[in-house]
């Protein structure tokens, strides 16, 4: 037997049906009246553009909209770096975050390496970073993103 014969029911006498002798295939209105059913309800008036008519509401905001807490007006471009980097109220840092993930990552990496390293691989003079260099890994990275240069190497010149 083919399986789309396996979903098909047989009446007494044989014949194929989709429909089970309990179903009518129609529905009637108390299957229709079952909650969260959105088919029947209270029928609204679509507005057009001409008769849209826009709410009124009140403006009662009074504050002038500004950013809370920024740097001074005599703040370097290392103090807006510091604002973005630096979250004082959870005692967090993304430097630091940086930071301690590269070192346990490269840890990992090395003590986990199953094939002995290259000769010359650079896992073998690994030095844990810390928060200078990862600054100015970051640095160099939004400077890169800013600064467009046909090869990498201009910008280190």
């Amino acid at each position: 037997m083919s399986q789309q014969n396996d979903d098909i029911d047989y009446n007494e006498d044989g014949d194929e049906s989709d429909i089970s002798e309990n179903e009518s295939g129609m529905e009637t209105d108390e299957d229709m009246d079952e909650p969260g059913d959105i088919s029947h309800g209270p029928w609204i008036c679509v507005p057009t553009d001409e008769t849209y008519v826009m709410p009124v509401i009140p403006n009662d905001f009074v504050q002038a909209p500004a950013p809370q807490n920024r740097p001074a007006v005599t703040a370097r471009p290392i103090d807006y770096f510091d604002y973005f980097t630096v979250d004082n109220e959870n005692d967090t840092n993304v430097i630091d975050i940086l930071v301690s993930e590269t070192n346990r990552y490269a840890t990992q990496t090395i003590q986990s390496n199953q094939q002995p390293l290259p000769t010359f691989s650079r896992m073998h003079h690994w030095i844990p970073t810390d928060r200078t260099e990862m600054r100015a890994f970051v640095g160099l990275m939004m400077t890169m993103g800013m600064i467009k240069k046909t090869n990498h190497r201009i910008l280190l010149e």
